[in-house]
């Protein structure tokens, strides 16, 4: 039997080696494909771990920003309200229309009852104050009063609308400040992080200098990120003064020959603050050179053209980057930061990024579409209000609803106070934070891993 056994393998053994060896090779593929396939899955897994990785941290990063823009409202808002302060223009016309009704009510021989005209004068509401403007009385005792309620209600025009559009505007330019800030911090940090899992995944042990600072007790590893934040001060507290200034000169000369008594649409009235909108952004996104003339500008002034948009958020001169450092810092952050010289230089590249993405036209475009969301927020309120103030006649009417403008300003400024509500669900500063391409522009500095 075993001669049998060994003729018939020495009759076939080319057989038998070809298909031995055809096996083995087709077990060693075997295993090379299933390792290939486990490599790939590994690092399909890892892709798809880092992709979520970078969402989360990119999610977060956008709630952080709209969290931080709540909390700098307070600071904003305040020194706007003190250079447009509607209230006191409105006490001050209301003190007019006070005194008046009290000189009717004296010469009145008719009247008998002096103490039921005050307090009818002084519990009206607001809206009383419109028909002062109908006012054309000429006696000589009131010729200066007269004189001075022109004056205040022309002012109450100009600053109502300016307080509006300037809380717009600047809100708009924080939201955009900060997310570009925060994303640029938020990428470094996340770049890190990557950097070692990646290196712990080859098994690659990483000497983190930053960790070995913080454990000596000199963590000064977040110094630039500190600094580049304390850069927000410029726009708090001159950048909008910047902006105010031109929004004022745009108002005043779109609404100059429009008179408070004159009757407006909704649809009239938003094509007036559309015409003021545009009138704002060509000066906020244009050089200086390009909307006015000039004489004698020579080619150093021409290379350092620059935006009102990037003036009113960045400092005129980087000569001035430490001065505000140390406004706005304690001296013994100011002794670390300057400790170390790349702390200076870490932050100049930040603010040079920074600069770049303001001059971008993807800026332009993401500006005017917070400021037209939050002025169309407000002036959808605007008409809710305006129409349930109408009476049951006046809405049965097919006439057009129209209303004076003094009417319309009265009524917008109560609306306004949505603009400084900091509510984390406020509808209209949600809807201002939450425009497309504020992601997209905050993707694109966020995925800008080549700086």
């Amino acid at each position: 039997m075993f001669k049998y056994v060994r003729d018939i393998y020495t009759r076939h053994k080319k057989k038998f080696l070809i298909t031995s060896g055809v096996a083995v090779v087709s077990y060693l593929i075997g295993i090379y494909i299933k390792n290939k396939i486990k490599d790939f899955q590994d690092q399909l897994k890892e892709e798809n771990a880092t992709r979520e990785l970078i969402k989360k941290r990119f999610s977060q990063t956008q709630k952080d920003c709209y969290m931080t823009f709540l909390s700098f409202l307070p600071v904003l808002i305040d020194p706007i309200y003190k250079e447009l302060n509607v209230e006191d223009i409105t006490k001050e016309l209301k003190l007019i229309r006070n005194k008046r009704n009290l000189s009717d009510n004296r010469s009145d021989n008719n009247s008998t009852d002096l103490g039921s005209a005050v307090t009818t004068s002084e519990t009206s509401n607001d809206f009383h104050l419109i028909n002062d403007v109908n006012s054309s009385s000429t006696d000589t005792n009131t010729k200066s009063n007269i004189k001075s309620k022109v004056e205040l209600w022309k002012e109450l025009k100009t600053k109502s609308l300016t307080r509006f559009l300037t809380l717009v505007y600047s809100e708009t330019l924080l939201i955009l400040l900060l997310h570009l800030q925060l994303n640029i911090i938020s990428r470094k940090s996340y770049l890190k992080t990557a950097i070692k899992l990646a290196s712990r995944n080859q098994g690659i042990q990483l000497i983190d200098l930053d960790e070995e600072k913080e454990n000596d007790g000199n963590n000064e590893k977040d110094l630039p990120e500190q600094a580049f934040l304390s850069f927000t001060w410029w726009l708090l507290n001159k950048g909008w003064a910047n902006l105010n200034k031109t929004i004022t000169e745009s108002v005043e000369v779109v609404f100059n020959e429009v008179n408070l008594r004159e009757e407006l649409t909704m649809e009239k009235f938003s094509n007036l603050i559309v015409e003021v909108q545009k009138s704002i952004d060509i000066k906020l996104f244009q050089t200086k050179y390009e909307y006015e003339l000039y004489e004698n500008v020579n080619e150093k002034e021409n290379e350092n053209k620059q935006t009102l948009l990037i003036t009113s958020l960045l400092l005129p001169s980087s000569n001035d980057e430490f001065e505000l450092l140390k406004r706005t810092n304690t001296v013994e952050f100011l002794a670390s930061f300057n400790s170390n010289i790349t702390n200076m230089e870490t932050l100049q590249r930040m603010n040079s990024e920074l600069k770049g993405y303001l001059d971008s036209e993807m800026i332009s475009n993401v500006t005017r579409n917070i400021v037209s969301s939050g002025i169309s927020s407000i002036l959808d309120s605007l008409y809710h209000s305006l129409m349930n103030k109408r009476s049951l006649k006046e809405q049965d009417s097919n006439e057009p609803n129209s209303w004076k403008l003094a009417f319309i300003l009265a009524v917008l400024t109560p609306q306004t106070q949505e603009l400084i509500n900091r509510r984390i669900d406020n509808p209209v500063l949600q809807a201002m934070n939450n425009v497309p391409g504020l992601d997209e522009l905050s993707a694109s500095v966020y995925s800008n891993f080549e700086l």
